[in-house]
């Protein structure tokens, strides 16, 4: 049998670890059904363009600026691109054909793209296996003691990028807040190294700024007896003997286009929840109450907001609850062998590729809604390009609820999005991922300070000064100021 030829297209494809990854993913799960032609220069792509049978753009706009002489079907990989470049796949959608189709990683994307164009075009969801060196041979108190950590101990973990995108210091805020009020006996074990050249609005103005923010958060909590860092060279089993170490990981990322994340699973495929955002790939591969807990998630004028401290509620939930928790990790192990195992995605892949290598050649080409491309720029973050009002529209797509139906009643709870400070007739909130800056105004002071700690709606009533007008609290909900959660009424 004549196995079909892929040109397998990555140009310019380096140092993202977790792309290499996806691509040896790729390479291995087509190997034997396909000949895969890398190419990694423009001068190879037209030396065997002729060859392919289909063309699988993994990284770069090579296909893009050539698609007119491309004669086979393409598969486009999104790898999160479609929040990041969704103005760009606006503007060249006339250049994807009915024979062309997508590979996406979450459902969130699928949303993106049914925005993006007029008619949709083939769309497959591919999730993404965990590594076959994640296997874990030993129990929890096991791997704990590698870390000379107590088995009473209640241990977190994070694992990702340190840059505020991810969100380490809200990691430090729910350990501050489970030290509080469920155990004395907590650590937080930190998995990262320090980033400061990402791209996506980026505020830091020094290298070192985020690290001193980290350092300085920690020492006001006084909770440097409670942390253990690691650098991000970890082998496998180290990381696996971490990962099954944890009790909870926590995952509190707004990386805009987080439309998978590996942390996750190899976290539940070592048995351990996760406590994650509501964000992108998060709401795919995270179950919320059965393997995890996702935070509720928003898109406002100044960012993404997310109910962090909601998280310590489901660590209570299983904190000394020994069946509960045994409950929680079958859950995390069931999900993992049948989602996310190489076997089954990787018959998924062949299964897309063999799909779109049979799909019938058209002349029809796809259009691009421009409706979806109108933003401008931000009032309340700092001036960056693109701004966050270029980001937001799609962003809500990642994330799992609106503010539209808040009901203000008993059930609704608030709280301050962080700390803040009052200068030159502005409110400036000292969040290093989301630093708005807002009009000062003596009521909306009184609110947010009464709003520090978690706050029922009823209860801020009586605190107030004033007869409190719902259209003032929604609209500093609107803004991001405040931080919301409602609660489910039986």
């Amino acid at each position: 049998m004549t196995l079909k030829k892929i040109g397998f297209l990555c140009v310019g494809l380096k140092g993202w670890i977790s792309l290499e990854r996806t691509k040896s993913f790729y390479i291995e799960s087509l190997k034997n059904t396909c000949e895969i032609i890398l190419i990694h220069s423009e001068e190879e792509f037209f030396e065997k363009l002729d060859s392919f049978d289909i063309v699988l753009n993994f990284f770069g706009n090579l296909v893009w600026e050539h698609k007119d002489k491309i004669k086979t079907p393409v598969i486009f990989c999104l790898h999160g691109g479609a929040v990041l470049n969704y103005k760009f796949l606006v503007n060249n959608a006339e250049k994807v054909s009915a024979h062309d189709s997508f590979i996406v990683n979450c459902t969130s994307d699928i949303a993106i793209l049914k925005e993006v164009f007029v008619m949709p075009p083939n769309i497959h969801l591919l999730r993404l296996p965990i590594s076959k060196d994640i296997e874990l041979n030993y129990s929890k108190n096991e791997c704990k003691s590698v870390f000379n950590i107590n088995e009473n101990t209640l241990l977190l973990g994070y694992v990702a990028r340190i840059l505020p995108q991810k969100n380490l210091h809200h990691a430090i805020h729910i350990l501050n807040k489970v030290k509080n009020e469920v155990t004395k006996d907590v650590k937080l074990i930190v998995i990262g190294d320090y980033w400061v050249d990402y791209p996506i609005l980026n505020w830091q103005k020094t290298e070192n700024e985020y690290h001193t923010y980290i350092n300085e958060l920690i020492d006001s909590y006084q909770l440097s007896e409670n942390i253990l860092q690691f650098q991000s060279n970890l082998s496998n089993d180290e990381l696996t003997m971490c990962y099954g170490a944890f009790d909870f990981l926590i995952h509190p990322t707004n990386s805009l286009d987080e439309n998978f994340g590996y942390a996750p699973i190899e976290a539940m495929k070592c048995g351990t929840p996760v406590i994650g955002t509501a964000y992108g790939g998060l709401k795919d591969s995270i179950v919320h109450q059965k393997t995890g807990f996702l935070l509720d998630t928003w898109s406002t004028e100044s960012g993404i907001r997310s109910a962090y401290y909601k998280g310590v509620e489901f660590i209570k939930k299983l904190y000394g609850d020994s069946a509960l928790k045994e409950k929680i990790t079958n859950n995390c192990l069931e999900r993992i062998e049948e989602h996310y195992s190489f076997k089954n995605c990787a018959q998924n892949l062949v299964e897309i590729v063999n799909i779109s290598t049979n799909t019938k050649m058209s002349t029809i080409s796809m259009t691009g809604n421009l409706d979806f491309l109108t933003y401008k720029e931000n009032e309340y973050l700092p001036t960056v390009k693109p701004s966050w009002n270029y980001y937001k529209k799609v962003a809500q797509l990642y994330c799992n609820t609106s503010i539209e139906n808040i009901e203000f009643s008993s059930t609704l709870f608030l709280r301050t999005f962080s700390k803040f400070s009052i200068l030159e007739a502005q409110i400036i909130f000292e969040d290093p991922t989301w630093p708005a800056k807002i009009p000062f105004n003596p009521q909306t002071e009184e609110i947010l300070k009464a709003c520090e700690t978690t706050t029922n709606y009823n209860q801020l009533k009586e605190e107030l000064s004033f007869t409190l007008d719902n259209s003032i609290l929604f609209n500093l909900i609107s803004i991001g100021a405040l931080v919301v959660s409602q609660q489910k009424t039986p």
